[in-house]
C-alpha cells in the first residue's frame, strides 16, 4: 500500500464523517414477529409446540439442514416475557430463523439483540443469516453466543466488500444445542449508526480491541477493513492501518501520554520497527 494510496483512502474516509445512514427496522416486536406474539396470522395467546405447524408461528421457520429436533420447540407464555405475554423454549438441537426482505449491501451496518428470560445456563446462538439460493446461510463471523447470564444480549457486524452474502435478503438464525432456554424480543436494525474512522469491528467505538486487531493481522493480505485493513480495503494490513487507528484513537479517560490505556507507540511493536526500517531505506535511497 503506497502513501499516496493511503493518504487518498483517509482523505475517503474523512468525507464520510457526520453523513449518518438511516436506521430501518428489519425485525422487532412490530415487525416480522419479534417477541413471538403472532401465530396464524393472528394476535395468539395459547401456546404452540413447532413453528411450522397448525397454527404456524408468524416469520419464524425451522432451520432446514441445521436443526435436529422440531417436535418441542415454539412459544408459550409462562409469565416471563420481556415484552408481550409469549416467549420462544427450543428443545436441544433446535434451529430456526426469521428471514427479511431487506437485501444485504457492501457496508450494512447491522444490530441485533434479544432477551435471555430464563434458564441462563442453556446455551444457544443468534446470529445474521442469509438466503443462499434457498438455502439458509449463517455469516459466521456475526454469531453472538448466550452470556449464562439472565440479560439483553446485543451482537453487531458490519458486511465487508465482496461478501458471499451481498444481493441475498438478510435475517436471524437461533441454535440452541441446550435444552428450552426461553427467550424473547428480538431485534434487528440496519444503519443508523455512521461509519467511525478507527473502528476496525464496527461496534462504533475506536478502542483497543481495535489495535488488538490490527496487531494480530499485521501484513495479513489480502484483508478486510474487520481484519485490520482500515485504509485499502482488499490490499494488506500493515503501518498504514495503524496510524489511522491511532489518528482517531482517544483513550477514555486519560491524556495519550499517560494511564494503562495510552496509544500503544509504533516502537514497542514489530510493525513500527518495519516501518522505521522502510522509512530509512527510502531516505537512504535519497
Amino acid at each position: 500500500m503506497s502513501i499516496a494510496k493511503w493518504s487518498l483512502g483517509v482523505i475517503a474516509a474523512m468525507s464520510m464523517v457526520g453523513v449518518a445512514t438511516a436506521q430501518v427496522t428489519l425485525i422487532d416486536p412490530d415487525t416480522n414477529n419479534g417477541s413471538f406474539e403472532y401465530a396464524g396470522g393472528v394476535l395468539n395467546t395459547a401456546k404452540v409446540q413447532v413453528w411450522d405447524g397448525t397454527p404456524d408461528v408468524d416469520n419464524w421457520t425451522v432451520w432446514a439442514g441445521v436443526s435436529t429436533a422440531e417436535d418441542d420447540s415454539g412459544v408459550e407464555n409462562t409469565g416471563n416475557a420481556s415484552d408481550g405475554t409469549m416467549i420462544a423454549f427450543m428443545q436441544g438441537g433446535n434451529a430456526m430463523y426469521n428471514m427479511t426482505d431487506h437485501v444485504i449491501q457492501a457496508g450494512d451496518s447491522f444490530v441485533f439483540s434479544w432477551d435471555h428470560v430464563l434458564r441462563a445456563d442453556r446455551e444457544h446462538t443468534v446470529g445474521l443469516v442469509w438466503n443462499d439460493g434457498g438455502t439458509i446461510t449463517s455469516i459466521a463471523e456475526s454469531e453472538e453466543p448466550y452470556s449464562g447470564v439472565i440479560e439483553t444480549i446485543t451482537g453487531s457486524y458490519v458486511i465487508p466488500g465482496g461478501h458471499p452474502s451481498i444481493g441475498s435478503t438478510v435475517g436471524l438464525g437461533v441454535v440452541s444445542p441446550g435444552a428450552y432456554p426461553e427467550i424473547d424480543n428480538f431485534i434487528l436494525t440496519v444503519g443508523g449508526v455512521p461509519p467511525v474512522d478507527g473502528d476496525v469491528d464496527g461496534n462504533g467505538i475506536v478502542d483497543l480491541n481495535d489495535y488488538n486487531t490490527i496487531r494480530d493481522n499485521f501484513l495479513l493480505s489480502p484483508a478486510t477493513k474487520q481484519q485490520g485493513d482500515l485504509v485499502g480495503p482488499g490490499d494488506i494490513v500493515d503501518l498504514n492501518d495503524f496510524l489511522f487507528w491511532r489518528a482517531n484513537y482517544s483513550p477514555p479517560g486519560a491524556l495519550e501520554s499517560s494511564g494503562p490505556q495510552s496509544v500503544p507507540e509504533p516502537a514497542s511493536w514489530l510493525i513500527a520497527g518495519l516501518g522505521l526500517a522502510a522509512i530509512g531505506c527510502r531516505k537512504a535511497r535519497r
